[in-house]
């Protein structure tokens, strides 16, 4: 019986993280670590964003994986223009050792859309690169919408699309979604340890009502209308909320990136999802080799997992208000308690905060921190975009 080469292949989506590991152990499986992982796209008028990495054992006890880093990386035209100016973005991912992911952004906003093009990069000494591409441009998104059923247990959003010509076919969706929540109490007055007192709080204090969040897709999200008679996409699921989520408690935002494949980048993405059952995402262990495009110069044989496409990225971003659909359902239970001040040291440490003093009692009411500290969900770094003033 053949053995099968199996791996749990770290593919980061550029800019598009998860963590989504299934422990499995198959009989007979030839380990190999360490693999070199590049995921990215060439992106047209905008920059590209590779990541890479190193594939783990499938039996390995940890399920983190080793950020690696270039010391080089250019896009390059086939007529000889290099674009090799980047920058390297350090950020925080659970997936990666020591939380530290290492992400390359690639200057290609003047690529020429007509030419062929490659990525190239180098690591400890060896040259990786991959096949000559065509660039595959992208229909713009029709629009981006959003439903809730009759039974109101969720929020499905939805893109559409119309394929400029009969040969883009092939679609693959991520999307970055921000939201703004509120903590369940406002906050008029804070504890200061040192002094066991409490102090009010001032209009120009940092207040912590309104926070806000991020996350990016994971998983593979692709669609083809081959089969079809139009090559036209309508109603197809991006994203599904359920009710309780903190997401859709105040004001949410999702920004879809929609990108048209090559048959042959499509078919790659295609089996990658059989493999995981379309269940698991791009983190699920993989039952064969998964080879895409990329290969070392030096050695053609070596083992690299990834697929890269040269492709334009049409974007479109949509807001939806709590008051639009009214389905929230918070599962926090915030209820407040009167602590005699003798307590305050305690109820502090054992994560109360004060919300406010009675005016005529001076006795000061303390909540479970979750419900005051908006923090404890989130962060107070609003994006640039946000279309409220909120602090």
């Amino acid at each position: 019986m053949k053995k099968v080469v199996k791996y749990i292949m770290i593919l980061m989506s550029a800019m598009f993280v998860a963590s989504c590991v299934y422990p499995f152990t198959p009989e007979g499986v030839e380990e190999e670590v360490g693999l070199l992982v590049m995921e990215g796209d060439i992106n047209s008028g905008i920059f590209s964003t590779f990541v890479p990495s190193r594939s783990i054992a499938l039996t390995s006890e940890s399920q983190t994986v080793q950020k690696v880093v270039l010391s080089d990386i250019y896009v390059e035209s086939e007529g000889g223009e290099k674009f090799g100016s980047y920058e390297v973005i350090e950020s925080s991912d659970n997936n990666f050792v020591n939380k530290v992911k290492l992400s390359y952004n690639v200057d290609t906003r003047g690529l020429d859309r007509n030419s062929k093009c490659r990525l190239v990069f180098s690591v400890e000494g060896k040259t990786y690169m991959t096949d000559w591409l065509d660039f595959t441009p992208t229909p713009p998104i029709d629009s981006v919408t959003y439903s809730v059923p009759e039974d109101k247990s969720r929020l499905d959003i939805y893109v559409h699309a119309t394929g400029v010509n009969d040969s883009l076919r092939y679609f693959k969706w991520d999307y970055k979604e921000d939201w703004e929540f509120h903590s369940y109490f406002n906050q008029k007055i804070y504890y200061y340890p040192d002094s066991n007192q409490v102090y009010e709080l001032t209009d120009d204090m940092v207040k912590n009502m309104y926070c806000w969040n991020s996350s990016v897709s994971t998983g593979i999200n692709i669609f083809s209308t081959e089969t079809l008679s139009e090559n036209i996409v309508k109603d197809h699921l991006v994203r599904s909320i359920p009710n309780d989520d903190r997401r859709i408690s105040y004001l949410y935002s999702i920004e879809v990136y929609q990108k048209a494949l090559s048959q042959e980048a499509y078919k790659y993405w295609e089996t990658l999802l059989k493999n995981n059952d379309g269940s698991a995402g791009i983190f699920a262990p993989q039952p064969n080799e998964m080879r895409g495009n990329i290969f070392c110069e030096s050695d053609p044989n070596e083992m690299v997992l990834g697929y890269i496409s040269s492709c334009a990225v049409e974007i479109k971003r949509i807001f939806i208000d709590r008051v639009d659909h009214r389905i929230y359902l918070s599962q926090d239970v915030c209820v407040q308690e009167a602590k005699p001040v003798e307590l305050w040291g305690n109820s502090y440490s054992s994560g109360w905060e004060p919300v406010f003093a009675d005016p005529l009692s001076g006795e000061v009411m303390w909540a479970p921190k979750k419900c005051v500290d908006c923090r404890v969900y989130g962060h107070k770094n609003k994006p640039s975009f946000w279309p409220n003033d909120h602090k």
